[in-house]
């Protein structure tokens, strides 16, 4: 796990003898350690960060918040604990699939199961713990696998699901949900087959019982008649009660696909994104990651963010090109305040377009950064397309090259809350390391504007 971020490790020794490690709020099952070796948590001189009377091995990097129980604390309990001294809590994501060697989203929790039957798992959630069930009434749901690759920032999620069984409707129940509002992405995809969308979901929570929130959802696929490069996402907003179960209940065609979801009670009031190849992971403080697993990939290409930007909380952020295949690039360690968003970039020779779909209406200002360490490419020409029209708003911008900060196109557009906003960049190569976009506030209010305002500020990067 040698990747220059925040972990929560979790070592427990119970009275059995045997010995667990969570990682992230997660039971490892990678680890080489024996279950039952005699020498752990034998009395002995404790030491944080190195072995006693080894003094030449130490652990390289920062241990921080140290706790010590005295009983064996179980999963739920550990779950919590996670969630209560990360840095927010974070979104809850879990990624659904069968068999134990299901292929499991990197930071995700999961769902496994081997055969049919109801689920019922704790997860932390919120400084809390939550209880997701899952249940139809043939009995299900039951889980599938699937071994193939999908190159995609979360394929791993869309690789594997659970469903109901076949024409019964398949209930998500979250328990002991905080009274409040709540963000959720549901995520539909079969990496082999092709089956009908989901006829409708919908929900029952503070705002009442069986409330339409989608019809005709598509199941998406890599090797159907779907685009590749798109996993179908449903953006939902859930009121909860704080006493109230709230449920979510799927109608299918055939089956429901079910192969994750995403659920947060905080929004980020922006959207910055950083476009990167997975790897070192060097995400630039303050920004998501658009992080790509494979260094060359066909396109489009999209991938949901949580903000208060969209509707229900989420913006579809996507990308195409003419050529048809993108290979995203790193240069390596880049010096300054901007460097993690400066060396690594999607670059696409002649033209490539930046797609924002599920923007509230309004009016919004966006950075696009353009740099690459060590070529010069010519200028670039910028075509927004948007509420007002197809325009081309800006043209003779700038990329650079070297170790200096990146060059920008600063321009406004217009959402008008129904149709994805398209943003063209035209020139012999195109490079795109990332953005930052603004709503901009009503007239008569204060507004603050400071290009690279977070990355500038030096948010601790903190990642699971």
């Amino acid at each position: 796990m040698l990747d220059d971020a925040w972990h929560h490790v979790v070592f427990v020794k119970d009275a059995s003898r045997d010995l667990s490690i969570y990682v992230d709020g997660q039971i490892d099952t990678s680890s080489t350690y024996s279950n039952t070796d005699p020498r752990a948590f034998e009395p002995c001189n404790t030491v944080i960060g190195t072995f006693p009377n080894l003094s030449t091995l130490h652990f390289s990097g920062q241990i921080d918040e140290v706790f010590v129980f005295d009983e064996a604390l179980g999963a739920a309990e550990i779950r919590s604990l996670y969630a209560a001294n990360s840095a927010d809590g974070g979104p809850l994501q879990v990624d659904f699939g069968g068999t134990t060697t299901q292929q499991v989203q990197d930071g995700w929790q999961h769902v496994t199961g081997a055969a049919m039957g109801p689920v019922s798992e704790d997860f932390a959630y919120g400084g809390g713990t939550i209880t997701l069930e899952l249940s139809d009434p043939g009995g299900g749901p039951f889980f599938n696998k699937r071994t193939t690759t999908l190159l995609h920032p979360i394929g791993e999620v869309g690789l594997d699901f659970l469903s109901g069984r076949q024409y019964e409707t398949l209930t998500m129940t979250f328990k002991d949900l905080e009274a409040g509002t709540h963000y959720l992405r549901t995520y539909h995809h079969d990496a082999t087959s092709t089956y009908p969308a989901i006829a409708s979901i919908h929900v029952n929570d503070d705002l009442g019982t069986n409330r339409l929130v989608a019809t005709d959802v598509p199941i998406t696929t890599r090797n159907g008649t779907n685009t590749p490069g798109i996993i179908s996402t449903v953006p939902i907003t859930l009121h909860a009660n704080g006493t109230d179960d709230v449920e979510v209940v799927f109608t299918p065609n055939q089956y429901t696909h079910f192969s994750g979801f995403e659920l947060t009670d905080t929004l980020p009031k922006y959207l910055f994104v950083d476009f990167e190849l997975r790897g070192d992971n060097d995400t630039q403080g303050g920004f998501q990651a658009f992080d790509h697993p494979s260094t060359s990939h066909p396109e489009p290409q999209a991938h949901w963010f949580f903000t208060e930007q969209g509707i229900d909380g989420s913006v579809e952020v996507g990308y195409s090109t003419s050529s048809g295949s993108v290979t995203p690039n790193d240069r390596g360690d880049m010096a300054h305040a901007l460097g993690d968003l400066a060396e690594d970039f999607i670059p696409a020779g002649s033209d490539l377009t930046l797609t924002l779909d599920q923007l509230k209406a309004g009016p919004y200002d966006i950075v696009t950064y353009h740099h690459d360490l060590n070529y010069q490419w010519g200028a670039l020409t910028v075509d927004v397309t948007d509420a007002l029209g197809t325009n081309t708003v800006l043209s003779g911008v700038g990329q650079s090259t070297g170790t200096g900060y990146p060059a920008y196109a600063k321009f406004r557009f217009t959402a008008n809350g129904v149709d994805p906003v398209a943003i063209t960049f035209s020139a012999n190569m195109v490079i795109l390391n990332g953005f930052e976009l603004y709503s901009v506030p009503e007239p008569g209010s204060i507004a603050l504007w400071c290009l690279g305002l977070v990355a500038l500020l030096g948010f601790a990067r903190r990642k699971r």
